[in-house]
């Protein structure tokens, strides 16, 4: 297989052709006489079947009757059949031999014993036995061995004539290759021929003429293609090697004109290779003397073997530090450098630019010093904020209680009266009292309502997973009362699980919740929708109602202090509800807001993150 590999594509052509075409004509021939050779064997024994049918009608009546004689001259007619060596008769009554044929005498031959009816081919020759019958009354058997020469003479003719004709296909094959493989390999020299050319001469600027329209004719075409691909990449290389030269000259200028601080060092000895005229100004040093320094010259004593460590693993890596710098007159300064390595003329170097931060550091410890004192006066602030809320929480429950105690003697007061005299006061008596009634009753609401608007401002959250399907069931069941005898249709969405405190979203739930339930109360059928739409960074949940609405100019007064848009002859209610909504979902970090139409309804919606 090497030795095919490494031939010429003509010697190959050839040799393909030439096998292929004898290993078609091989099997075409061995086929064709594998079939007549099939074809004259049954032949053969369709003559023999026959030729024993014929011998048992004439040897039917002697066997039967035991004529010795007549069977004997029966079968010596056999004689005129060459191709019968030996036969014989077997008794109807006994079944063994009665006489016998033998064309040439032959004492090492043994009839076999009587066999039902069969045509066998074994040891060379067929071996026919045949049932002779005479009125359908069995007369004997007669037993054949027939020598199939003539086949095997008709084979050997056909297997010479076989090779003299694959003899003369395999010449006219050869010649047709010749012709065919100049058709094929010439094209395919030429182009190694020209490709050697072009590779000499480096001229990628030819272009090759196919000689057809073939595979090898697309191959040219795809060589011309590679070709200008390669004069395109040469362009671009020479252009590159153009830009690189002016890059490299700009550089250099960018290099000594540059107002930052540079300078070139060798990594294996931590030789200064160039510095520009700006480090040369900082430091105070001249050109000659800072050329014949180290880069650890530049650093305090302290400083120096730390720089060595550091620079062996800097190889190939970008890097930006902070260190000292020693200048010329003994002056240390801060300085960050910025640095990364590369090959120049064979050596690794690395392109390090200096800021002098001596100044900026001078700056960061005074800002350090100012945000210590900062974070001082921050826990001081801290501390007389915390002072300042014990002090309004005490004062709330002080003012709860002050409030109160008018009140209750306001109550009392009208109760007694109330007993004592109602029956001796007129109807409008009657009415000033019941107004003084509700509107402490009403005052009592309003400092609780304010108590519980304080406190939502300072009370601390329980962050859990909540399916928050259970605080509007909650809530639904603590309004209960209010929903009763009314008819309403709602449509409630499955919730999400979120991350809240579930004491204080059942609180805004029925807060939301009732005011729909509220201010749809003069509906006849109330429509009331809660549901929630999500995107990547929250959840919003909504509650829409088809009550009574508000005019949208006013829709920031809806969340403030006792701020209502609606009188309480008409809707209950202190303008504290929706205050304490916003309160509890600013402290999730959400947002709360309201879109509305006078009389067309109402959508109050609030935020809540996704954690």
């Amino acid at each position: 297989m090497k030795a095919f590999r490494n031939m010429s594509i003509k010697l190959k052509l050839i040799i393909v052709i030439i096998g292929t075409s004898i290993i078609t004509l091989f099997v075409a021939f061995t086929t064709y006489l594998g079939i007549d050779i099939y074809r004259e064997f049954n032949e053969m024994k369709k003559n023999a079947v026959l030729q024993a049918s014929l011998i048992g009608q004439y040897a039917a009546a002697p066997l039967l009757f035991g004529y010795k004689e007549e069977t004997t001259e029966v079968l010596n007619k056999l004689t005129a059949i060459p191709s019968i060596k030996d036969a014989c008769l077997y008794s109807p009554n006994s079944g063994e031999v009665f006489v016998t044929y033998h064309k040439t005498p032959d004492s090492s031959f043994v009839f076999p014993v009587l066999h039902n009816d069969n045509a066998s081919f074994q040891n060379g020759y067929f071996h026919i036995f045949y049932s002779i019958k005479y009125d359908n009354n069995y007369c004997g058997s007669l037993y054949l061995r027939i020598d199939p020469e003539d086949i095997y003479t008709k084979i050997e003719k056909s297997v010479l004539l076989m090779f003299v004709l694959l003899l003369v296909l395999i010449i006219v094959v050869y010649f047709i290759s010749l012709k065919l493989q100049k058709i094929i390999s010439l094209p395919i020299l030429k182009l190694a021929e020209q490709t050697a050319i072009i590779s000499q001469n480096h001229d990628f600027s030819v272009r090759l003429t196919p000689y057809g329209n073939d595979e090898i004719g697309e191959l040219y075409n795809q060589f011309n293609n590679l070709l200008l691909q390669i004069l395109i990449k040469q362009k671009e290389r020479d252009k590159v090697l153009e830009d690189l030269q002016e890059s490299e000259t700009h550089f250099r200028f960018l290099f000594e004109q540059n107002p930052a601080m540079m300078l070139i060092y060798d990594l294996s000895s931590l030789k200064i290779i160039s510095v520009n005229e700006a480090f040369i100004q900082h430091y105070g040093y001249q050109q000659d003397e800072i050329l014949n320094m180290k880069l650890t010259d530049l650093y305090p004593k302290n400083e120096k073997e730390a720089i060595i460590q550091l620079v062996k693993t800097l190889k190939g890596l970008a890097y930006t530090g902070e260190w000292h710098h020693v200048k010329k007159d003994g002056t240390i300064i801060n300085i960050e450098t910025h640095s990364h390595s590369y090959i120049a003329e064979d050596n690794a170097v690395r392109i390090v630019v200096i800021n002098d931060i001596t100044a900026r550091k001078k700056a960061e410890e005074e800002i350090l010093t100012l945000n210590a004192e900062l974070e001082n006066r921050v826990k001081e602030r801290t501390a007389q904020l915390e002072a300042t809320n014990k002090e309004l929480e005490a004062f709330s429950y002080s003012v709860s209680h002050d409030l109160r105690a008018p009140l209750r003697h306001v109550n009392g007061y009208l109760e007694l009266l109330s007993k004592r005299g109602i029956q001796h006061l007129d109807e409008k008596s009657k009415h000033y009292m019941q107004s003084i009634s509700e509107a402490a009753t009403h005052m009592g609401i309003l400092i609780d309502d304010l108590l519980n608007f304080s406190r939502a401002g300072r009370m601390e959250l329980k962050l859990d997973k909540i399916d928050m399907n259970r605080p509007i069931k909650d809530a639904l069941n603590i309004l209960e009362q209010d929903t009763k005898n009314r008819k309403i249709e709602w449509k409630i969405t499955q919730m999400p699980e979120i991350m809240a405190d579930y004491a204080i979203m059942r609180q805004v739930w029925t807060n939301l919740i009732g005011n729909a339930v509220k201010y749809t109360k003069k509906r006849e059928l109330a429509l009331i929708e809660v549901g929630y739409t999500e995107d990547a960074q929250e959840y919003i949940f909504y509650v829409r109602d088809n009550g009574a609405g508000f005019d949208m100019n006013y829709a920031q007064k809806l969340f403030g202090v006792f701020q209502r848009l609606h009188s309480t002859e008409d809707f209950e209610g202190t303008g504290i509800g929706l205050a304490n909504v916003r309160q509890f979902i600013k402290k999730h970090n959400g947002r709360t807001w309201a879109e509305g139409e006078i009389d067309k309804g109402a959508t109050f919606y609030f935020s809540l993150p996704k954690i």
